[in-house]
């Protein structure tokens, strides 16, 4: 029985094309630091840290702590004026990447109209970005919070997709079997493997946008 449908944001909820957004993104976010550091330097931190936060299986240290680990690692002696700059990119800056957004209120409306039939629904969203990232993203495809039981970010999460320790996790977090579960995702490779590493247990659908 259908107890749980898990959604994916980037390219399933939230239309997005990741080549540009990432660009745009991580030319905002190193220009941000460039009083610290030279972005390029900063840039090749900065996705080690998220490779390494990606492949980390260590069920003892939460995602963001996983990054900054390997980020301080990396600059001991700039992490402190790194970090601050860091959050106030993601609580003044991120918002302006909206503008390379178009959205309409489709996907919001099916998350809604997956509630009134009494499932719980997960924003199942790659945990690599904090929340304060997940939640302006969210705001971009018209969806809210209480739209959901869980919404996974690199605080409260301790694996990433595509591992299958992401979805145990959550699936321990809203307390339901594989069996009663549907991930709806646009990425094979993230959102399959759910189905491809539980068998037949674990329900999988890809969500179009037209």
């Amino acid at each position: 029985m259908l107890k749980a449908v898990l959604f994916d944001l980037d390219g399933t909820l939230l239309p997005l094309d990741t080549r540009i957004f990432l660009k745009e993104y991580t030319a905002a976010l190193s220009k941000k630091i460039s009083s610290v550091m030279d972005p390029k330097e900063f840039l090749d931190h900065l996705f080690f840290a998220t490779e390494k936060m990606i492949e980390d299986l260590n069920p003892s240290m939460t995602n963001a702590e996983v990054f900054w680990m390997h980020m301080s690692q990396r600059v001991p002696d700039k992490i402190e004026a790194l970090m601050p700059l860091v959050n106030e990119f993601y609580e003044k800056d991120f918002k302006q990447l909206g503008s390379l957004i178009s959205a309409d209120k489709k996907a919001s409306e099916l998350v809604k109209k997956v509630r009134q039939l009494g499932l719980k629904t997960v924003l199942a969203t790659n945990p690599v970005f904090p929340e304060k990232a997940v939640l302006e993203r969210m705001r971009w495809a018209f969806l809210n919070p209480e739209d959901f039981d869980l919404i996974t970010t690199y605080e409260n999460m301790h694996f990433c997709k595509p591992n299958l320790e992401y979805y145990k996790e959550v699936l321990d977090k809203i307390d339901e079997a594989p069996e009663n579960c549907l991930m709806v995702g646009n990425d094979v490779e993230e959102d399959m493997v759910a189905k491809k590493n539980r068998g037949e247990n674990f329900s999988c659908g890809r969500l179009h946008h037209h």
